[in-house]
């Protein structure tokens, strides 16, 4: 169930009407508002007062008693991939939507970038949750002693990974795209979120997520967002050139994967 929550979300974060999961549909353009006209949003996600961290079971992401027989011995029995710091939440994506045509019309041009996944020595996957645009690439690199088989979604051939190697693949389908260091048992596991545009972030070390190019003088509504949680959200508006702090308060989801 929480995997359709999941492309929920994208498709939202697309500023777009539902469509399928891949669809390469374009943003429009249009000249109703000039372009690089945006400000920075920066703010924290806590957890709402009296809710507790979710943890998940071990049977579902192993432990360090029980790695997978082909994957390096994991450091902790916590697979929880959040967690607080000062009482501000890490690990969780905060993206923006807006009115279909101005938001799109605000954003200046971009270039396609790169995020970096990191199989460690203890087998986990760093960090637990990334977020990227449509037609940026996934480097993917292997730290730990040992060759892995790493996969990104639903892939027909899987191809090792030899230690302290690196792959690179372009990210050209919207959607949740799960990402593991082993195709046997639990090795370590993240989620890749492909989005339609770049204005979102993701909280640090430190609990604290920024957002460049969030459009400016328009509403736009920022998500909070973790397949663990309920997403929250909160409507926003900055200026050209502004700096506006946000947070965001979310709850554990009732249903877990």
């Amino acid at each position: 169930m929480w995997r359709r929550v999941l492309l929920s979300f994208v498709i939202l974060a697309g500023c777009n009407q539902p469509t399928e999961q891949g669809s390469s549909e374009a943003a429009p353009k249009t000249a109703e508002a000039p372009k690089g006209n945006v400000g920075t949003v920066v703010g924290v996600v806590r957890l709402r007062e009296g809710a507790s961290l979710p943890r998940l079971a071990p049977g579902h992401a192993g432990s360090a008693k029980d790695p997978a027989p082909s994957c390096p011995r994991l450091t902790d029995a916590d697979p929880t991939p959040v967690f607080e710091r000062d009482g501000k939440l890490v690990n969780v994506l905060v993206s923006a939507t807006g009115n279909r045509e101005t938001f799109f019309a605000a954003l200046p041009e971009r270039t396609a970038s790169e995020v970096e996944l990191v199989i460690g020595e203890d087998c986990r996957l760093s960090p637990r949750l990334v977020a990227a645009v449509v037609g940026d690439s996934l480097r993917l690199r292997n730290r730990s002693p040992l060759a892995v088989l790493p996969f990104i979604g639903k892939q027909g051939h899987v191809e090792s990974l030899s230690s302290q190697e690196s792959r690179v693949q372009v990210l050209s389908e919207r959607g949740v795209h799960h990402v593991g260091c082993g195709v046997t048992g639990y090795c370590g596991s993240a989620d890749v979120v492909v989005l339609a545009h770049p204005v979102f972030g993701v909280t640090d070390e430190t609990g604290t997520f920024v957002i460049d190019n969030v459009p400016a003088d328009q509403d736009v509504v920022l998500h909070a967002w973790h397949p663990l949680f309920r997403e929250a959200t909160t409507t926003v508006r900055v200026g050209k050139g502004e700096r506006v702090e946000v947070e965001l308060e979310i709850e554990p989801a009732r249903t877990r994967p």
